[in-house]
């Protein structure tokens, strides 16, 4: 809206109204915030017509971390929908190694903002590799291509090898410069991969003092007619998802926050993702498709250019005037047809 048009500013704390502004009022007196206080702000325009515009990027507390464990301040951070930035090794005897001691002040960040931590260390000492994978675990017997979501703590070299049973190498990855934070790896078998059930096999090596992590995914591939063969269909909400849905019938419903949503996807047959793109953002709704390509991504959003973008990628756009009743029957048609191919 040009600013001429803007009558109101509207402030919301935790999805409700909190005050109305004019147009050329540009601050607020909340009273004292401390980090112990988990409330999202949002704000949005409303035009002389009476319509509203679609919020701005949510802000939120950073959490108290001071004192926690490396592990749980992840948690903290990822519970309130941010991000781990750099992990920094401050020298103290005073306080145990491996312990967070800052930030200590309280920041409000965009949601989705990466934070930087300060550990505790009583010399020169590894800081945990922190590495964590995304990567469907059933795929068409017809995709040429192998696309994973890696997150890691700092900068590694990743290598990754594909075996199918028993024990028979096809196949080696090598991606020696991998940055801190999210990164969409692409992996080409060189071959048709058969129906079958395989494994892949990752190594991150950090490139600041070789520490090592690994893990393993399983990954079944599957003739074209069925991807999904859970006995009770899987269906997650991303936690940012302002809409509810308590129970969809013969399926089982849960709500993660998105980072265990991927994870979550990785090990399960996750027949259908639900989110909400005016909180998780268009490139959230991009990486799951990019990463769980056949899995339906229902995406909720109440602004029409979103809702085209969703539908551009490959989600299933739905409006968020739609009930809660339509969007479960639209959840057990898709559901339905996962089964149906079968």
């Amino acid at each position: 809206m040009a600013n001429e048009q803007i009558a109101n500013f509207l402030l919301y704390v935790d999805g409700t109204l909190f005050k109305r502004f004019g147009q050329r009022e540009f601050e607020a007196k909340l009273g004292p915030i401390s980090a112990g206080a988990d409330h999202r702000y949002t704000l949005t325009e409303s035009s002389f017509a009476g319509s509203e515009s679609a919020a701005a990027p949510a802000l939120r507390v950073v959490p108290p971390l001071h004192g926690l464990s490396l592990d749980a301040a992840v948690a903290a951070l990822k519970a309130r929908a941010f991000t781990v930035g750099k992990l920094v090794q401050v020298s103290t005897a005073s306080v145990s190694e491996g312990t967070v001691i800052g930030p200590t002040d309280v920041r409000i960040l965009p949601e989705g903002a990466a934070v930087d931590l300060q550990i505790a260390t009583s010399g020169v000492a590894r800081s945990p590799l922190l590495f964590t994978i995304s990567v469907a675990p059933r795929v068409r017997v017809v995709q040429k291509t192998l696309v994973a979501r890696v997150l890691l703590s700092r900068r590694a070299r990743i290598d990754v090898t594909l075996d199918a049973k028993p024990y028979r190498r096809i196949r080696r990855w090598h991606f020696t410069q991998v940055h801190a934070g999210a990164t969409i790896l692409v992996l080409k078998p060189g071959q048709k991969l058969p129906p079958g059930s395989y494994r892949l096999y990752w190594k991150a090596t950090s490139l600041a003092d070789g520490s090592i992590a690994r893990r393993i995914t399983r990954l079944q591939i599957v003739s074209s007619s069925r991807v999904h063969a859970a006995v009770t269909p899987q269906v997650v909400i991303i936690d940012s998802s302002r809409q509810t849905l308590a129970s969809q019938p013969h399926a089982d419903v849960v709500r993660l926050p998105s980072e265990q949503a991927f994870q979550y996807a990785t090990y399960h047959d996750v027949s259908v993702i639900l989110v909400d793109v005016d909180s998780g953002g268009i490139q959230l709704l991009k990486s799951l498709r990019t990463v769980f390509p056949s899995t339906a991504v229902i995406a909720i959003s109440g602004d029409p250019a979103k809702l085209a973008t969703a539908a551009k990628a490959g989600a299933i756009a739905v409006p968020r005037s739609t009930s809660a009743a339509k969007l479960k029957a639209l959840i057990a048609r898709v559901v339905a047809a996962n089964r149906a191919r079968g």
